[in-house]
């Protein structure tokens, strides 16, 4: 299989600790470039975006609720930050998140989507943050706000597009969001009637700030012949990510730029394992025309204490997590689960 995958690391800033008000002012702290991610012709891609945008923001919190961050040395505009806030960013609307940061704290590198805000307090939208975050235990812990990827920065903004476009999605290239049990209608670049000119979902519904999870991976199905690339900018993830997963399958993508074998990595700790993989969590390689065999961490018998794919076949250090790929885990039962990947800055 032909692939194509680069990474350019444009500048490092040390600059201390220089906070930025508005997402138009964007600082870096940490190393900042761009990433070329091939997606195949005729096929499915699994990808990853492996780059966060550059924060718009960077402080620490002085307290919290359940639902509420609090940053008593903030100025914020009230709304600044708001779900779909329009003006944060060159074209459309922008959702941002808030991501944990600091290296004096349990909860680094885990983020949460912002509903609103006001001068000095962040409202956390859904059920606010997780359930073991007591209150008051971020105060003084470093955190970020970033803008999350839309549909519009990876794929190309209407009239730029990258992919192959149509009257429908079944004459078009489209892009699949996993959505726990299983996909959503496909996005694809409308060229003709009704809403044209831009990426849909079904005939009508506009989706081209539709977001992107920092933690999500994408299917990607070219119709066309040769190969194409997006280009993900912005930031090398300086902190921990903590990526949640949930009982049942998790698509899940990596802010790292790193590549890293699956033996190189915890999951060993974190997927339950057994004698066989009909007994144990699982990870799903994307082939290119299929999934290879489940993978998973075999606990007795032969080839015992090793990531196993069938009985025998010990692949440590086949299975690699690419940068530019995403995974299907798959766990059986339980609760999510914490998995912590380190930052290559750290």
């Amino acid at each position: 299989m032909k692939r194509s995958v680069g990474l350019s690391l444009a500048v490092s800033l040390i600059i201390g600790a220089c906070v930025v008000a508005h997402a138009a002012d964007v600082v870096s702290l940490n190393v900042v470039g761009y990433y070329n991610v091939s997606i195949e012709s005729n096929s499915y891609t699994l990808i990853s975006i492996p780059m966060q945008k550059i924060p718009a923001y960077r402080g620490a919190a002085t307290a919290n609720s359940a639902t509420t961050v609090t940053d008593g040395n903030a100025t914020w505009t009230p709304g600044q930050f708001n779900k779909a806030v329009v003006g944060q960013e060159a074209n459309g609307a922008s959702t941002f998140y808030l991501e944990l940061s600091g290296t004096n704290s349990a909860f680094e590198g885990r983020h949460f989507t912002i509903a609103s805000n006001d001068a000095t307090v962040l409202y956390i939208d859904g059920v606010g943050l997780d359930a073991d975050i007591g209150v008051n235990a971020l105060a003084s812990v470093k955190y970020k706000i970033v803008a999350y990827h839309r549909i519009r920065d990876i794929f190309g903004e209407p009239g730029q597009q990258i992919l192959q476009g149509g009257a429908s999605s079944g004459g078009a290239d489209n892009i699949l969001k996993w959505l726990g049990t299983g996909f959503a209608g496909p996005i694809y670049y409308k060229l003709s009637g009704a809403n044209s000119n831009h990426w849909l979902r079904g005939a009508t519904t506009i989706v081209d700030n539709e977001t992107i999870d920092r933690d999500e991976g994408l299917f990607v199905y070219r119709r066309g012949t040769g190969l194409t690339n997006f280009v993900a900018s912005g930031e090398v993830l300086g902190n921990k990510q903590d990526i949640i997963i949930d009982p049942g399958y998790n698509l899940i993508g990596s802010a790292a730029v790193v590549n890293k074998y699956i033996i190189d990595t915890d999951l060993n700790t974190k997927l339950q394992g057994g004698p066989s993989s009909a007994a144990s969590d699982q990870v799903l390689e994307w082939i290119g025309a299929g999934y290879a065999g489940p993978v998973y961490w075999k606990t007795s018998g032969a080839n015992s204490n090793h990531w196993v794919r069938g009985a025998t076949t010990i692949v440590d250090s086949n299975l690699m997590f690419r940068a530019d790929r995403a995974y299907f885990i798959k766990r059986l039962s339980g609760t999510g689960t914490d998995w912590v990947r380190p930052s290559p800055l750290q």
